[in-house]
């Protein structure tokens, strides 16, 4: 993600409003820390504790002073506000701002009456919050619901409604009325605890891309509890914003620093039913799969992996299924990235190391093979930075995979890179060589069969991708190799019927796993979406090549899209080999594969724009 922090804390224009937000925001917030626990506090009037609603919802409030702060959720997602107001003896007046937590989007004011020492709250007038009277119980009493989707949101790049993820594993819903921003972030150590880290109210007013005013963490959390200032600085470019929360207490960090990017609620139902409606008339066959963190979670497939044709003698079609293995063509090299990333980083290479000392020491170099990087490589010839190129030898690739490769590397980078170049299939030996350099090395030095060469090499290349995908629990029995023939899908151009077979489903074939690397994977849609959301949810790469996997394009494209009104970037990348065809978009916050069996019909439209199409028809509340 592009760094939201500005080139200095506060632009130099802004620096006289900014310090007038936060002057009030330090007169209206500032207080000491308050350890979170199970008591109340200790003054007459406490106000700084967890109610329950009549309604069956909790309420938490914090008071500071006479201001009054807090958050309420009921268990079905219907209501969920922040309260921000001014206590006054035994009332407290305010206002109310629904959140996308739950669906109702109410605004408006709130008049609460106080009794029992603050233990009993009652609504005297104002918006109907689903109860009138809330009693006072403790923390523990309670279970807090945890992540939900946003009910309700904007694509537009101006507005802030919606959910958001935060770089800490926090969330945070916002709102935004006019120039007041109100947001509630939270943060659950695991899956299944009954109460947050953090839970902190926020509320400021924003000029521009800038916001400031003041932060509440609120009693139900397990952290102790702190208020003070609150800075939001927007992207300009995306619907994503750095929050600073400080804390100018003595022996308490200075800041609490989180980016925050959308993360958009889709109708998954809506959105497979989408892409269904959009393949069946113009495929032969085709799979699909929507993942979220990690979790694929609608699947479908529909038509043939062979149909009847006047040739092959089938008297009915065979279905393609979602366990059906088709060509994944070249999003094969978004695999083989995440792949080399990981290894360069188990090793210690940079990803801006020279590949010249991984290559076989004896191979003779052509131009610019002393100075190519991993990066350049990887990034597959299609930025301004690589130029030049390396190419497939002509008439060799097919019969001897390894002089293919020996012969494009002494041919060195002397045309432009183009698309179709050989740099994501010589991954298949710099991997294994940065992996084992000595055991490498010394096949080379004592393997004089150049296939046994390739094969041990490529061997290599394909149990370091099987493990890779083991270790998130992808099925690693994809198979370079084909497997058996009755999943495999057969290769057609479209038609009704289809008019010929372009390639068969040959079962057994260890043809591909030798030439693998740039394209060869065999896999299911529901598998490989499985590895994208992996891939996008951070449990394959660090942080840092992550981000290194999104500038390059996740396979040699740049990010190719934006979303509606400007939400993006998406992430994709393509691949088509002989009729079959396979597409990858990485939503924010959602990841879909697609692949299909035929080619050759004007009626289909360019699958990454036709998935775009189709994620932006099921989004909620747009």
């Amino acid at each position: 993600m592009t760094s939201l922090l500005p080139a200095s804390p506060v632009p130099t224009r802004r620096r006289r409003l900014w310090a007038g937000l936060l002057a009030a925001a330090a007169a209206l917030a500032v207080a000491a820390p308050v350890h979170a626990s199970d008591l109340v506090g200790g003054d007459a009037i406490s106000l700084t504790r967890t109610y329950h609603g009549a309604d069956g919802s909790v309420l938490s409030l914090r008071a500071v002073n006479n201001t009054v702060v807090g958050f309420s959720q009921d268990l079905t997602g219907t209501r969920a506000y922040v309260f921000s107001g001014t206590r006054s003896g035994m009332t407290i007046t305010g206002q109310v701002y629904g959140l996308p937590k739950g669906s109702s989007t109410q605004q408006g004011p709130l008049t609460l009456t106080l009794s029992n020492g603050g233990s009993t709250l009652q609504r005297a007038s104002g918006e109907n919050v689903g109860t009138g009277t809330w009693i006072a119980k403790l923390p523990s009493q309670f279970t807090f619901p945890q992540a939900r989707e946003a009910k309700f949101q904007s694509t537009m790049a101006s507005d802030l409604d919606g959910a958001f993820k935060g770089s800490d594993g926090s969330r945070a819903y916002v709102r935004q009325y006019g120039s007041t921003v109100v947001m509630m972030t939270e943060r659950f150590a695991e899956p299944g605890d009954a109460r947050p880290v953090y839970a902190t109210v926020s509320i400021a007013t924003r000029s521009s891309d800038g916001m400031g005013g003041a932060f509440f963490d609120l009693p139900h959390q397990t952290a102790n509890l702190t208020s003070g200032q609150f800075i939001g600085q927007k992207s300009p470019a995306a619907r994503d914003f750095l929050q600073t929360l400080s804390v100018p207490v003595p022996g308490y960090p200075p800041l609490r620093q989180v980016a925050y990017t959308a993360d958009y609620a889709v109708d998954l139902d809506k959105f497979a039913s989408e892409i269904e409606a959009r393949l069946t008339p113009y495929t032969v066959g085709f799979s699909y799969a929507i993942a979220q963190n990690g979790v694929v979670l609608r699947k479908g497939a529909g038509g043939a992996r062979r149909a009847v044709t006047a040739s092959n003698g089938l008297w009915s079609p065979l279905p393609f299924t979602e366990n059906t293995l088709n060509e994944m063509a070249s999003t094969t090299k978004t695999v083989t990235l995440v792949a080399m990333l990981r290894a360069l980083r188990e090793r210690s290479v940079s990803v801006d190391a020279k590949v010249d000392h991984y290559l076989p020491p004896h191979w003779p170099r052509g131009p610019g093979m002393d100075t190519v990087t991993f990066r350049q490589l990887l990034s597959h010839g299609l930025k301004p930075t690589v130029g030049k190129g390396l190419h497939y030898p002509a008439a060799m690739c097919d019969s001897n995979p390894y002089r293919c490769l020996r012969d494009a590397v002494a041919g060195g980078m002397v045309r432009d890179a183009g698309y179709h170049n050989i740099h994501y299939t010589l991954m298949r030996y710099l991997l294994p060589y940065v992996m084992d350099p000595v055991g490498v090395t010394n096949l080379f030095l004592f393997e004089p069969s150049e296939s046994k060469r390739n094969e041990e090499m490529s061997k290599r290349f394909r149990n370091y991708v099987r493990g890779m995908l083991a270790e998130v629990g992808v099925d690693a029995d994809f198979k370079y190799v084909y497997g058996d023939g009755e999943n495999g899908a057969y290769r057609y151009h479209w038609g009704t019927p289809p008019t010929d077979e372009i390639a068969p489903w040959i079962p057994e074939s260890e043809d591909d796993y030798l030439e693998a690397g740039s394209g060869g994977l065999k896999m299911t849609s529901k598998e490989f979406a499985r590895f994208l959301s992996k891939l996008a949810n951070g449990a394959l790469l660090t942080p840092t090549d992550l981000a290194a996997a999104k500038s390059i394009g996740f396979g040699g494209e740049a990010p190719a899209m934006s979303g509606p009104d400007g939400v993006g970037p998406l992430y994709s990348k393509n691949g088509g080999a002989g009729g079959a065809a396979s597409q990858l978009v990485v939503y924010p916050g959602t990841e879909v594969f697609i692949t299909r069996n035929s080619m050759g019909n004007e009626a289909q439209p360019n699958d990454a724009g036709m998935l775009r199409a189709a994620w932006t028809a099921a989004l909620i509340g747009k």
